[in-house]
């Protein structure tokens, strides 16, 4: 297809300002500020146009003027060359470029004035040019430009009155044709100075303006991601705190003896519970560091099972909860998001039928697209939605159960997980016909077999040929500190808890019977938990000590000298990692002593 002038016109302009710009940066770094940078673009860019475009002129004063050609060139060339020494260099500065094009081009100016007066370019280069160029540099730059073209113009006045100049001899009332001509351009300069510092001035107010307000909308970002975050995360705690308060309240209403079934199962699920807030808080962290979470091959079975038996709790006797946990592949993910994306699903089936209903949390096994895939339905019976809401289902913070009722942000996890794990999430619902959700996930490579739901048992409660050890509890929180001792009580050791730094150092000052191990949190007011170590460590080097933190990698790091009797456990730990913990530090300093020896 044939283009018309002004497109093949653009084509080229096209061209040559790619070009410039790819010369262009070279020529000067970006300035501290907007506008200094844009400057610096525009030096950048007048210096490869005139290596380009120079070339024109030049051409034509060759071939038109071929007397003089000599001169032209010799002069052309050497402002090409200083321009392009300028480019190139690295050495100049950016207000030593600016200040050496002005003066080139008022030099160019002047000699070219002077010999052929306005018949020539000397009144563009002396004025367009190095206005044009002095206004990269400040505005009182081109005052003082202005000034010296004003006075050379004055110059140029008496040389004519007095004949010195060849072009104005025998022209009738040259030097008032001069006058007139003169003050008009500079007049003209003076009108360009203004305008250029106007506009100037405009654009570096409003670049500071714009700065602030891009400023202002990082800074309402990261709030409006941090009250996104806040939102998230109380959406799931709620969903982990409400089986442990209704089971407490089931218990406490209720009292039983421990062998009760209805206790173990109440039991299991606040365990649980306590278990998968334990991992999203390690996922968080893990976000934190801005690593992947572990992942591996996970049974669903296990999964839907546990968030039945803690929905069961919070529903009651109005929802009836079954689940269709048929054997099927497992799939490659992590326990905490697998456990996110069915409790939200259910917890949102429940809330669905406030009047009572059927959820149904059933799994099969699926082939698509040539591989093998999971399928995870959860079905109520409740009030369903419209075509309207099912659109917005997963959108952030819309919630069906209006304002002021859910965060709006359960579906959209959800979403967003299924997503990570290359997964797919389908939506069917009408009103008054309850709702279906149905993930589908890829499945493993390997299935572990599944332990159809067998009770856990601890290891570290069988203590009955384990050794009793006298052990230091260091935490400034009450609940972590009691809590930690009634551990080690159950373990059959002896715990002395206090409170801070200090209490525990003067306790092992005092004490007549020898401490076998130190179990302190890391961050503590006043004195850390790395400041007890390493005194300890100064003291009795061959101490055990467990150093407890739910910031892990900071303590690990802030500890990496902290001696080879230290063991690291994250927070919150169950009995049987605390009693391993015990183990390994005893494990150690045993070594520590052998190979002092």
């Amino acid at each position: 297809m044939t283009r018309s002038r002004p497109e093949r016109i653009e084509s080229w302009t096209s061209v040559l300002w790619r070009w410039v710009h790819r010369i262009a940066p070279p020529v000067a770094p970006p300035g501290p500020t907007a506008l200094d940078a844009w400057r610096t673009r525009v030096l950048s860019a007048v210096c490869a146009a005139g290596l380009v475009l120079g070339l024109l002129p030049l051409g034509a004063a060759i071939v038109l003027w071929p007397t003089n050609a000599g001169v032209i060139v010799t002069a052309d060339l050497l402002v090409y060359l200083l321009v392009l020494v300028m480019v190139r260099s690295p050495r100049v500065g950016y207000a030593g470029r600016v200040t050496t094009l002005v003066a080139t081009f008022l030099t160019i100016g002047m000699v070219s004035v002077w010999m052929l007066g306005l018949r020539g370019a000397g009144a563009t280069w002396l004025g367009v040019a190095t206005v044009g160029t002095g206004m990269l540099l400040s505005g009182r730059a081109v005052v003082r430009v202005v000034a010296i073209i004003a006075a050379y113009c004055v110059l140029i006045g008496v040389g004519i009155a007095q004949g010195w100049l060849a072009w104005s001899v025998g022209v009738p009332d040259a030097l008032r044709y001069w006058a007139i001509s003169a003050s008009s351009m500079v007049m003209m300069y003076l009108v360009m100075a203004v305008g250029i510092s106007a506009l100037l001035h405009g654009l570096q107010e409003e670049s500071d303006a714009r700065l602030e307000a891009e400023s202002a909308l990082r800074r309402s970002q990261r709030l409006d991601a941090m009250g996104t975050m806040a939102g998230g995360i109380a959406h799931d705690f709620n969903n982990l705190l409400a089986p442990i308060l209704a089971n407490l309240d089931l218990l406490h209403a209720t009292p039983r003896p421990l062998d009760d079934p209805v206790v173990r199962d109440a039991l299991g699920d606040m365990r649980t519970a306590a278990e998968r807030a334990r991992d999203l808080v390690r996922r968080l962290l893990v976000l934190r560091r801005g690593e992947a979470e572990a992942r591996s091959a996970i049974d669903l079975v296990t999964t839907l099972n546990e968030v039945a038996r803690i929905l069961a709790a919070e529903a009651g006797d109005r929802v009836t909860i079954a689940v269709d946990a048929r054997w099927v592949p497992a799939v490659h993910a992590s326990e905490t998001e697998l456990h996110q994306i069915v409790m939200n699903l259910a917890r949102n089936g429940v809330q669905a039928m406030p009047h009572g209903g059927a959820l149904t949390l059933a799994l099969t096994a699926v082939e698509a697209e040539g591989a093998s895939h999971v399928e995870i339905v959860v079905r109520d019976t409740g009030l369903g939605m419209d075509e309207a809401t099912r659109q917005r289902a997963f959108d952030p913070f819309f919630s069906a159960r209006g304002d002021g009722n859910g965060t709006g942000l359960g579906l959209t996890t959800v979403h967003a997980i299924v997503a990570t794990l290359g997964g797919t999430i389908a939506c069917e619902s009408s009103p008054g016909m309850g709702t279906t959700m149905r993930v589908r996930l890829p499945a493993a490579a390997s299935t572990p077999a599944s332990d159809g739901g067998a009770p856990r048992v601890d290891p570290a409660l069988d203590h009955a040929q384990r050794e009793r050890l006298r052990v230091l509890v260091v935490d400034d929180e009450p609940l972590v500190r009691e809590g930690t001792a009634r551990m080690l009580h159950a373990l059959g050791h002896h715990p002395v808890a206090v409170s801070s730094v200090d209490e525990g150092l003067a306790w092992l000052a005092t004490t007549p019977v020898p401490c076998d191990v130190i179990v302190t949190d890391h961050r503590m007011p006043e004195r850390t938990g790395a400041d007890l170590v390493r005194t300890v460590q100064l003291r009795a080097p061959q101490l055990a000590t467990v150093v407890a933190s739910g910031f892990i990698e900071e303590a690990t790091a802030e500890l990496a000298d902290g001696g080879t009797s230290v063991v690291f456990l994250a927070k919150p730990f169950t009995s049987s990692e605390l009693a391993d913990a015990l183990r390994r530090a005893r494990e150690m300093s045993a070594a520590s002593v052998t190979a002092s020896r």
